[in-house]
C-alpha cells in the first residue's frame, strides 16, 4: 500500500487542520466537533468496507490487502474513542485468493466477519467466516471450499443459541439458492440450508432475529424478467417456516436495498422496476410477517431508489434519491408512520448534479443524521446532514472532506451513546475514516444498524458491488 508520508506526521497534520477549520466553522453553534480522521485504510474493494462500533467507544473496520503474488487478505482494525490503531490483524491465507469482507458485527469482547473467497484461476466464489477477539486475537477461521458460486452477504450473533447465522446465496450454472449457515462459538458448522423456489436465483442480503425465528430479506427472480422483494423465516435449528413476497406487476421487477424491524413491524425499501425505469418503493410487513401495505414513488417519470431506512419512535425514515432531470439527482428522504403513512419529503440539492443517500441513523430525538454522496460536477464528495424529525428540515450540514480533485465515495455511518459519528468512506479506493462529536445527538447504547452488507442484486439477475458494478465471478 503506498504511504507517501510517514502516517504519524501526516495524520498529525491533519488532525490539526480539520480542528481548526471546525473549530472556525461551528464556532456560533459550538455543537460539531472534529475529533480524529485516518484516511490510511485497507483497501475497500468491490464489496465496500464493513465497519462497526462498540459500547466503549472503539471503531472496527475491515477491507483488504494486496499480497505481492496477486491475491488478497481480509484486514481488520480497532481503534479507539481517541483514533489510535490498538491493533491490525491480517487474515493471512497462503495463495493468491482474493478474500473480500462482506459483513461485520460486534458481540461482547468479539468480532465476527464475514466476506466472499475469489478462487484464481477459476473464478468460482467461496464463503469465509471468522472470530477475532476484542485484542486483536484469531480465535477461529472457518471456509467454505465446494465448487461454483457461494456468497456470504450478511451475519449476526444471537445470544439466545450462542450462534453465529449468515445468508447469501448458492448456486452451480445458471440457477442460485438462498443460503442460510449457521457456526457454534467454537467455529464448528452447526447446519447449512438451502431453497430454491422455481429453479431462478434466490440471495438472501439481510439476515436477523425476529420473535422466534431468524428472518432473511432478500431479492428472488421469479422469472427471467422479474424479482420479487422477499422476507424467508427459519427456526434457529435452519427449518423452513414460511415466507412473504412483496409482488410487483409481472412486467416489474421489485429489489430490496435495506430493511429494519421497529415496535414488530418490518419495513424494507429498495426499488421497482418497469422497462427500465426504477421507482422510489417502500414495504411494511405486521408482527405476523404478513404483507400490510407499500408506497411507490415516481419524481418525474425517470430513475428513483431508496437505499436505507432506519426505525425511530413510532415512524421510520427511508432515504435514497430521484432523479430530477438528466444528469440531476436529487437525495429523498421520506418519513412515515408505522401504517405506512407519509408524514413528510424533504429533498437536497448542493449544485444542480448528482447527489445520492448511503446511510441514515436516527437518534432518541426522532431526528436524522444522514450520509450522502454530492457531485459538484467535476468531482464527487461526501456530505453529512442533520435533519429534523418533525419537518425534515436541514438543521445544519457540512461536507466530510474538501480534497481538490478526488473522488470520494461515502459507505456506512456508525454512532454510539456518546454522541461520536463515524463516517466511513472511499478515497482513490482506500478506506478511510472521519470522527466527529456532536453534543445535541443522543444514540442508544445498543444502536447497530441493520446490516453492514453493501451487496445487492440488479434486475438483470447480477451480484453487484457497493459501486454499481457487476461482479463478473458471480453470474448467473
Amino acid at each position: 500500500m503506498n504511504q507517501p508520508f510517514p502516517s504519524s506526521i501526516f495524520n498529525g497534520f491533519f488532525s490539526l487542520l480539520f480542528t481548526a477549520l471546525f473549530t472556525v466553522a461551528f464556532a456560533q453553534d459550538n455543537v460539531v466537533t472534529f475529533l480524529w480522521n485516518d484516511i490510511e485504510g485497507a483497501f475497500s474493494g468491490r464489496f465496500g468496507a464493513p465497519a462497526v462500533t462498540d459500547a466503549s467507544g472503539n471503531y472496527y473496520r475491515a477491507g483488504f490487502e494486496e499480497q505481492g503474488q496477486g491475491g488478497a487478505d481480509a484486514q481488520l482494525q480497532k481503534f479507539d474513542s481517541q483514533g489510535r490503531l490498538l491493533w491490525e490483524v491480517v487474515l493471512n491465507v497462503p495463495g493468491r485468493d482474493f478474500y473480500e469482507p462482506t459483513a461485520i458485527t460486534v458481540y461482547d469482547s468479539y468480532l465476527y466477519l464475514c466476506g466472499i473467497v475469489t478462487r484464481t484461476p477459476s473464478g468460482e466464489t467461496d464463503f469465509f467466516v471468522t472470530r477475532v477477539s476484542d485484542r486483536g486475537r484469531v480465535d477461529w477461521f472457518a471456509e467454505d471450499q465446494s465448487s461454483g458460486h457461494d456468497v456470504a452477504a450478511d451475519l449476526f450473533y444471537d445470544e439466545a443459541t450462542a450462534s453465529i447465522y449468515l445468508c447469501g446465496t448458492t448456486g452451480r450454472g445458471g440457477s442460485h439458492d438462498l443460503l442460510l449457515a449457521a457456526y457454534d462459538e467454537g467455529g464448528s458448522r452447526l447446519w447449512l440450508t438451502q431453497r430454491d423456489h422455481n429453479g431462478f436465483t434466490e440471495l438472501g442480503l439481510k439476515i436477523y432475529r425476529n420473535g422466534p425465528y431468524l428472518a432473511v430479506n432478500g431479492s428472488s427472480e421469479t422469472s427471467p424478467a422479474q424479482w420479487d422483494m422477499v422476507s424467508w423465516f427459519y427456526t434457529t435449528a435452519g427449518h423452513w417456516v414460511s415466507e412473504e413476497r412483496n409482488s410487483g406487476p409481472a412486467t416489474a421487477s421489485d429489489q430490496l436495498k435495506d430493511g429494519a424491524l421497529n415496535q414488530g413491524f418490518l419495513h424494507l425499501c429498495g426499488f421497482t422496476d418497469k422497462g427500465g425505469q426504477s421507482d422510489f418503493k417502500v414495504v411494511g410487513l405486521d408482527a405476523q410477517n404478513h404483507f400490510l401495505w407499500s408506497d411507490i414513488f415516481d419524481k418525474s417519470g425517470l430513475n428513483d431508489e431508496a437505499t436505507a431506512l432506519v426505525a425511530s419512535p413510532n415512524s421510520f425514515a427511508v432515504a435514497g434519491y430521484a432523479t430530477v432531470a438528466a444528469g440531476n439527482e436529487d437525495v429523498l428522504v421520506h418519513r412515515y408512520d408505522l401504517s405506512g403513512n407519509l408524514l413528510w419529503a424533504a429533498g437536497i440539492d448542493e449544485h444542480g448534479y448528482n447527489d445520492r443517500a448511503v446511510d441514515i441513523v436516527a437518534d432518541r430525538q426522532g431526528n436524522y443524521l444522514l450520509l450522502a454522496d454530492v457531485s459538484t460536477g467535476s468531482q464527487t464528495d461526501v456530505h453529512l446532514y442533520y435533519l429534523e424529525g418533525s419537518s425534515g428540515n436541514t438543521l445544519w450540514s457540512e461536507a466530510v472532506s474538501r480534497d481538490e480533485g478526488i473522488n470520494e465515495k461515502g459507505l456506512s455511518l456508525q454512532v454510539n451513546f456518546r454522541g461520536q459519528v463515524y463516517v466511513t468512506y472511499e478515497q482513490n479506493g482506500q478506506v478511510a475514516t472521519q470522527v466527529y462529536r456532536y453534543s445535541e445527538l443522543h444514540f442508544p447504547l445498543d444502536h447497530e444498524d441493520f446490516s453492514s452488507s453493501s451487496l445487492y442484486v440488479s434486475c438483470r439477475g447480477q451480484v453487484k458491488d457497493s459501486s454499481g458494478q457487476s461482479v463478473g465471478e458471480i453470474k448467473y
